[in-house]
């Protein structure tokens, strides 16, 4: 297991923490599948479910910013933006990677993951909750 889900990677607003544990156990996986050698199939599978999982989340919390007007949608979006790219490159050139190579890549999945969700997303989510709890 490479990361493991606690109170510090909660933003606490349920509906984000929920996908976001969605997306440790994929990246766990991947990690654990490249560590123990799963054929090449099975590694590219997690890796563009990974990736799907990463859009659709992102798509989720782009509506979530635009719906209670996030002053600072902008620059989460390009934090986005450049993690897109990088799982792109990545998609990209998947058959050329040797498993250091994708242990590497996935390191810096869980390092990007980490930083955002304690950085960024925690400051979402505090906005959301305050939002979401004076519009009730």
């Amino acid at each position: 297991m490479l990361i493991e889900w606690h109170d510090s990677l909660r933003v606490g607003f349920e509906p984000i923490d929920r996908e976001h544990q969605i997306l440790v156990a994929l990246i766990n996986r991947l990690h654990d599948d490249v560590i123990v050698g799963r054929d090449r199939d099975t590694v590219e599978e997690g890796l563009f479910t990974l990736a799907d999982q990463v859009a659709a989340h992102f798509n989720h919390e782009d509506g979530l910013m635009r719906t209670w007007s996030y002053p600072d949608r902008p620059g989460h979006l390009l934090e986005h933006r450049r993690l897109i790219e990088q799982l792109d490159i990545l998609l990209d050139g998947i058959d050329l990677l040797t498993g250091p190579a994708l242990i590497e890549a996935i390191g810096f999945m869980d390092r990007w993951f980490t930083d955002h969700v304690v950085g960024s997303d925690a400051r979402l989510g505090a906005y959301l909750r305050a939002s979401t709890a004076s519009a009730a």
